[in-house]
């Protein structure tokens, strides 16, 4: 406008010059071409360009408007839905759940449990490749990525009694006739063996130590101060935690050998009837399982495993400097207790179990030593082999750069119809639905990868070696790692380990999906206890929450306590298609319920415009865990101060509740790409902001100063892990310095989910 007034205050003045001028004509020179005007003639050529000026400038600004209302509407559109969905998205998220077939799913389970495929063997590389081919049918982009890899296959084993005339214990398991889909490839399967079980001859008496927990070597030394492990075979009953922490403590106590049986109190005849008559261990069956407490590449800790690339020699794994843990030198092998029973039945002498919950159903009496000698001879093969990662990937069409990760592994001790056929059918059915919804020109806001775990079994092998080599780009745009591993052994309730800022997205996914008519009326959150489970480690998702900080989810249906009948064939061959398809899932509807749960869960993260974090719920369950490692370890406020992570919480808290309200404003406001970038940076970086250092964390490796697994039995995560460890050994000057650091990560979590307005 002001330029318009200026523009017409010249031609007045222009005018006024024309009016006192003469009236002969002025003629303008043009080249060649003359043409001539008179005063009265320019003015309303000027006058013209003015109109048509203004003109163009209405036409500008109702162009601006135009395009301003339509962003607006889009903005509307995708941000401002109740659910912070658009609805676009709604319908195909819906699209993806009618998709979803057991039929199909069933297909993929009967196909993959059909044969024998451990880790490095031909048989889990073909079957890499048909899903590599699979995911690439379906319109992933794919590719293979080789992991060289430390690893062993059993050479010899043998247990036998030492007397005139030995016992000899078979160390195999019977084949049954009605297992036709495990009898068609019965003598493919490698025998029973424990992964990375030292070799080696040992001779010894025989001591029982229950379970062979930490807390059971500790009673048996604080009963009977003068009896030793030491040059001892041990023997432990399976169960309570992960076998490596077993011969771990065993073997730190001068064991010489360690042998490990099924307990038919827990799993076997006592519970009912056995396979193939009915779900529990007969009494030949045989757990296998890696004994090792370390994870990834042996050769490799902390940096990727590739081909061609550095690796520790054989005589640098026994150096704890380099080393992420020390490999078992001690022979280990898993037993069946027929040949326990026998075992056990030798023991006696002035040592008695040192209370009744020992006996187990072998009805041991004494813990020994002896007097039963026993002579134990393991030869392993350690080798370099090449396992193989399959990563299936969907580009994002609005923020390519963003991945939430979908995975599973593929490799088994033996048939492995339950771990992993279970969960890898589940990934292999999200992944045909998906591409069903690519048919139709759909692409996730984000970028979706698929991926297909190798060695998982052996140490979590690939999938480690997966997050060190690309820990860069991981780190700085992975949003979240859903895993699944054994999807159902159970139809009792689900059970979700998670970071708690996913825990009302749980929530809304289970209750919009209903569960199969068989099971139960109502939806998939009627059978969840609607808490999240704290991660630990054990399978897949381990490195990507503990190592570099990504918010992680693990899902599984499961059975009541009481009845946990797949533990009974649990690493065994009896672990079938036959065995599942009777006495777990038949129909595989409840297969078909996970894998909408599993996939509805990824869409959600994948295409929400503002990601369904909430970190209120998080300083909730911060507060809660606080408080419960208190009471547990029975801390007063004049042993420890804790002042300070309180106020730290509510500083966290009081971030989550201001990044809620910036969420909410997206609803009613036109708001910039940036913007929501900002707000989604923060709800899903910050968990980067919980790693912390080994003297926080509790472990040199996993720095999750929340989640880190307890340092005695690694499956389970044990909040404020190095906290807890400090006050159960009464260390109250070690226990505050660890609460005033980790009063200090929770501010910076704070400061940084508040963002730079907040207080930075």
């Amino acid at each position: 406008l002001a330029k318009k007034r200026n523009f017409h205050s010249r031609m007045d003045r222009f005018d006024t010059l024309l009016n006192n001028e003469q009236d002969e004509d002025e003629t303008i020179p043009s080249g060649r071409m003359r043409r001539t005007f008179s005063g009265q003639n320019l003015r309303q050529l000027l006058r013209r360009k003015s109109t048509k000026t203004a003109i163009g400038v209405c036409i500008l600004v109702m162009i601006v408007f135009i395009i301003t209302v339509t962003v607006y509407v889009i903005k509307i559109s995708r941000v401002g839905s109740d659910d912070n969905e658009p609805v676009a998205d709604s319908r195909i998220h819906q699209k993806y759940l009618e998709e979803v077939s057991a039929t199909e799913l069933g297909k993929v389970f009967r196909s993959y449990a059909s044969k024998a495929h451990v880790a490095g063997s031909p048989q889990n590389r073909e079957l890499a490749i048909e899903i590599n081919n699979t995911w690439t049918s379906y319109g992933f982009k794919t590719r293979m990525e080789e992991v060289p890899v430390y690893l062993n296959y059993p050479r010899k084993r043998s247990v036998k009694t030492v007397e005139d005339q030995p016992f000899v214990l078979t160390l195999e398991e019977a084949w049954i006739a009605a297992d036709g889909t495990s009898k068609q490839d019965f003598d493919n399967a490698l025998p029973p063996f424990n992964g990375y079980s030292g070799s080696g001859n040992a001779t010894g008496p025989i001591v029982y130590a229950n379970y062979g927990t930490e807390e059971d070597f500790i009673l048996l030394a604080e009963t009977y101060p003068n009896m030793t492990i030491d040059g001892a075979i041990v023997i432990v009953r399976y169960g309570r935690i992960f076998r490596g922490n077993k011969v771990k403590s065993a073997e730190i106590r001068g064991a010489k050998a360690v042998l490990m049986f099924i307990d038919p109190a827990d799993s076997g005849y006592l519970r009912g009837k056995v396979y193939p008559e009915g779900p529990w261990s007969t009494n030949t069956t045989v757990q296998r399982g890696s004994v090792w407490v370390g994870d990834g590449d042996p050769m490799t800790p902390g940096f990727p495993s590739i081909p061609g690339g550095p690796r520790l020699t054989e005589a640098e794994l026994d150096d704890p400097e380099l080393q992420w843990a020390p490999l078992p030198k001690i022979p280990v092998l898993p037993i069946n207790y027929a040949d326990a029973q026998r075992l056990l039945s030798g023991i006696s002498g002035s040592f008695p179990i040192p209370n009744s919950s020992w006996s187990g159903g072998l009805n041991v009496s004494h813990v020994g030593p002896g007097p039963l000698q026993l002579e134990v001879q393991v030869e392993m093969n350690f080798t370099v082999v090449s396992l193989w990662n399959v990563i299936g990937v969907l580009e994002g069409s609005h923020e390519p750069d963003r991945m939430v990760i979908a995975g599973c592994h593929r490799d088994a001790w033996t048939f492995g119809a339950g771990d992993p056929i279970s969960g890898t059918s589940v990934l292999m059915e999200t992944s045909r639905a998906l591409g069903k919804l690519l048919e139709k020109s759909w692409r996730p806001q984000r970028t979706i990868v698929l991926a297909s775990w190798d060695g998982e079994e052996y140490g979590l092998l690939g999938s480690f070696e997966f997050t060190e080599t690309h820990a860069a780009t991981l780190t700085r745009n992975a949003v979240t790692y859903i895993n699944v591993d054994i999807a159902v052994d159970g139809s009792h309730a689900l059970s979700i380990q998670g970071v708690p800022s996913l825990e009302d997205l749980m929530r809304e996914v289970t209750g919009s999906i209903k569960l199969d008519s068989k099971l139960k009326s109502g939806t998939v959150k009627d059978v969840w206890s609607q808490k999240m489970r704290t991660l630990g480690s054990g399978t897949d998702h381990a490195s990507f929450i503990q190592c570099l900080g990504i918010s992680s989810l693990n899902l599984k249906f499961e059975p009541e306590e009481t009845e946990d009948r797949y533990a009974a064939v649990y690493h065994s061959n009896y672990d079938s298609i036959f065995y599942y398809e009777n006495f777990i899932d038949p129909g595989y509807t409840l297969h078909a319920t996970m894998a909408r749960v599993y996939g509805l869960t990824l869409l959600k993260i994948a295409d929400s415009p503002i990601l369904p974090f909430n970190h209120t719920t998080y300083a909730d369950y911060l507060t809660y865990f606080l408080d419960h490692l208190l009471e547990v370890t029975n801390t007063s406020p004049s042993q420890l101060n804790v002042q300070p992570m309180r106020d730290a919480i509510s500083a966290y808290r009081a971030s989550a509740i201001a990044i809620n309200a910036e969420i909410d404003r997206t609803k009613n406001f036109v708001v910039d790409d940036f913007t929501v970038r900002s707000i989604n940076d923060r709800l899903f970086q910050v968990e980067r902001v919980f790693l912390g250092d080994p003297r926080t964390s509790g472990d040199k490796w996993f720095r999750h100063v929340i989640f880190t697994p307890s340092s005695n039995n690694t499956y389970f995560g044990l909040p404020f892990p190095a906290l807890q460890t400090a006050l159960n050994a009464k260390d109250y000057s070690e226990a505050l310095f660890i609460s005033q650091r980790l009063a200090q990560i929770i501010n910076q979590a704070a400061v940084y989910l508040g963002g730079i307005k907040r207080g930075f």
